[in-house]
């Protein structure tokens, strides 16, 4: 953001009743944004309704005893009562230290992998090896947590510990675990750093050092610092930071499906907490504690991460019209020998992955008579194919209207809408709230695939993504538009939507990845296995080795998990080329 920018912000804040220069008062500048406020309007009536609302009674019921019998209103208040025992409860801190513990080996592993990566990759020149290789670092993050804690339980399952002489599991023991979950959480999702550092290496290089991008490359160690090391720290530090916005917040699924009876007690995070205390054992008012305590932590770091990468960081995350200059750069002989042996090594290893996952199911004779159609009925998969992507493309819309607000410098209160929108993302919390699942409830939602899609309605990220994305590459366009006086309705069909519909595109395409690959909305809300998606009947089968009375043999469950994981791999596949790096700082508040 210009000086002049923030200037003229500071301005409508401290004092919106005095003119500016330019003769302009707060009601005539709000009349001419009115376009704005329209447009935004039902957005914010349905984020007030779906998300402020049931925040607020949560933070209600985290002050009183509450009694299901009795209700919010008539449950006795208690106070700061219920946050007091939390610490006094040994199952919460341990909680909390196992939560804090698998955040900081996560940021520790996904770095100093994502920095491997990405100087890899980028000592590559050649462009199709590099989409290659950036493809399959990515992919992990599009198989679904439930399949790849599946492939985790089968690696150390008692048939595998006899051929490796191994008496106990490393998930059975405190000093592996968190080491192997933090490790397959930063396996899942470092594609997107290196995204991020691969792009601000090119755009570096290719400012400053102009022959490399069509010459020899890099060829001592300052131009290697400059052109390659120090981008790809800032863009993977940017990454990072932002990781602080979900600092009490882990993989729900990943380590909910690798928990079992002999490590619940150094496996047991704050989200698994909330969800055993709130939804099994129905201790409402302490799960609602523990939720809004998770909140006001994350808010703090995620003000101060976003302060942070604001001034620090902004361009490694969103380069701007310089990445194009770059994407569209000529293909280069020569490789860094080193470089491609890094990604071949780490490339094979994610190909050995989908081969035992794809393929290695159907190799195997299955000992029963039931079928992967038996478990996973061909109308789930289109019914919820269809659903999903019917919420993925609201949401985008949604995101589209919250968004262009954003980009009005001068838009009086534009200020606390962002602020506002910060406190949205951070209420899209891995667990359901108890208040919202208690609304459920009240309105009969429970068992009906509602609020699933309601759910998906909720991606408030993509906001601030396509605002950035649009302030850094054509903010001069709006000017020019503004200058010859065109007023923002033009702006909005005419310039906003045109240069972003590719950044829609995929990320609704992330979206319905999002929602396809989680089952655990589904499983506080459903109860009839009729109703259920594909992941949730997977994740049944998986873990209680019968669905609907069915004997399942283990091929028939690999054979889910490949069914269920083909799709949002095929979706990588066919949408690469719109997930830009930018596009993929989507998915930052997700991890």
């Amino acid at each position: 953001m210009s000086k002049l920018q923030q200037s003229l912000e500071i301005e409508a804040a401290v004092a919106p009743h005095v003119k500016r220069k330019d003769g302009t008062g707060l009601w005539q500048r709000i009349w001419r944004y009115k376009f704005h406020y329209i447009l935004v309007l039902p957005a914010l009536l349905f984020i007030m309704f779906f998300k402020i609302i049931p925040f607020l009674m949560g933070a209600w019921i985290s002050l009183i005893e509450y009694n299901l019998f009795e209700g919010v209103l008539d449950s006795p208040l208690v106070g700061w009562a219920n946050f007091g025992a939390l610490f006094e409860n040994p199952a919460f801190r341990a909680a909390l230290s196992n939560t804090l513990l698998l955040k900081f080996l996560y940021l520790a592993f996904c770095g100093i992998l994502a920095m491997l990566l990405a100087l890899a990759v980028s000592s590559i020149r050649s462009r199709p090896l590099k989409y290659i290789f950036t493809t399959l670092i990515l992919l992990p993050y599009f198989i679904p947590s439930v399949a790849a804690a599946y492939m985790l339980n089968q690696l150390w399952s008692p048939e595998h510990l006899a051929l490796w002489g191994m008496a106990d599991s490393p998930l059975d023991d405190a000093f592996w675990f968190p080491i192997i979950v933090a490790a397959a959480e930063a396996v899942k999702t470092c594609g997107i750093p290196v995204l991020l550092a691969v792009a601000a290496i090119h755009v570096a290089r290719n400012s400053a050092f102009p022959g490399s991008a069509g010459g020899a490359g890099i060829s001592n160690g300052r131009a290697f610092l400059h052109g390659h090391l120090y981008p790809a720290a800032r863009a993977i530090g940017a990454f990072l930071l932002l990781q602080l916005s979900s600092i009490l917040a882990n993989d729900f699924e990943l380590v909910f499906h690798l928990r079992t009876a002999a490590n619940q007690a150094f496996s047991d995070t704050l989200d698994t907490f909330i969800y055993t205390e709130g939804f099994k054992f129905m201790f409402f008012s302490s799960a609602a504690a523990a939720g809004l305590l998770q909140f006001a932590v994350q808010l703090l770091f995620t003000v101060l991460a976003y302060l942070l990468v604001r001034g620090l960081f902004r361009d490694a995350l969103f380069p701007g019209a310089a990445y194009e200059t770059v994407r569209a750069a000529s293909d280069i002989k020569g490789h860094n020998i080193a470089g491609l042996l890094i990604c071949s090594v780490y490339s094979l290893a994610v190909l050995l992955v989908l081969y035992g996952l794809l393929i290695d199911p159907f190799t195997t004779e299955t000992l029963s008579g039931t079928s992967v159609g038996d478990i996973v009925t061909p109308l789930s998969l289109l019914f919820y194919g269809a659903a999903y992507l019917a919420a993925a493309i609201v949401s985008q819309l949604i995101a589209l209207a919250l968004a262009y607000p954003l980009t009005a410098a001068n838009l009086p209160g534009r200020g606390l809408y962002k602020w506002l929108l910060v406190i949205v993302v951070l209420l899209g919390t891995r667990i359901i709230p108890i208040s919202e699942y208690l609304l459920a409830g009240t309105g009969g939602l429970i068992n009906t695939f509602f609020p699933i899609l309601l759910n998906g309605l909720f991606s408030v990220i993509s906001a601030f993504v396509l605002k950035s994305i649009f302030n850094s590459r054509y903010m001069p366009l709006r000017e020019q538009a503004a200058a010859a006086g065109r007023g923002e309705m033009y702006i909005f069909f005419c310039l906003f939507i045109p240069k972003l519909w590719k950044h829609l595109i995929a990320m609704a395409i992330l979206q319905f990845v999002t929602l396809w690959n989680s089952s655990e909305i589904a499983i506080l809300y459903l109860n009839d296995p009729e109703l259920a998606p594909p992941v949730m009947l997977f994740r049944m089968a998986a873990w209680s080795q019968a669905l609907k009375g069915m004997e399942m043999s283990g091929p028939v469950i690999g054979q889910t998990a490949a069914l269920v994981s083909v799709v949002p791999i095929v979706l990588l596949l066919l949408f690469r080329p719109l997930l830009t790096a930018e596009t993929m700082v989507n998915e930052v508040r997700r991890l």
